[in-house]
């Protein structure tokens, strides 16, 4: 086994570049107690629940369900 690198740079609020040793890796957004990260291997969503958990996909569920309220209450608006 080799040595690792990684670092994360704060670009702004919530918002991160994430470097290893062969150069930049991904980018994630944290917004509460999720995080979404995009790399070369596609996008991925983590949900920190507490206690050490975390559930994490690569399908876009969690984005799915962050939106959902949201959606819903636009519309709601749009058609009140």
């Amino acid at each position: 086994m080799g040595f690792r690198f990684r670092k994360r740079i704060r670009l702004g609020k919530g918002f991160y570049l994430n470097v290893g040793k062969r150069g930049i890796t991904s980018m994630s957004k944290r917004a509460g107690r999720v995080t979404v990260t995009a790399g070369k291997r596609g996008v991925h969503e983590t949900a920190r629940i507490g206690g050490g958990l975390s559930y994490s996909t690569g399908s876009g569920f969690l984005l799915l369900l962050l939106a959902m309220p949201a959606a819903v209450g636009a519309i709601w608006l749009f058609v009140r």
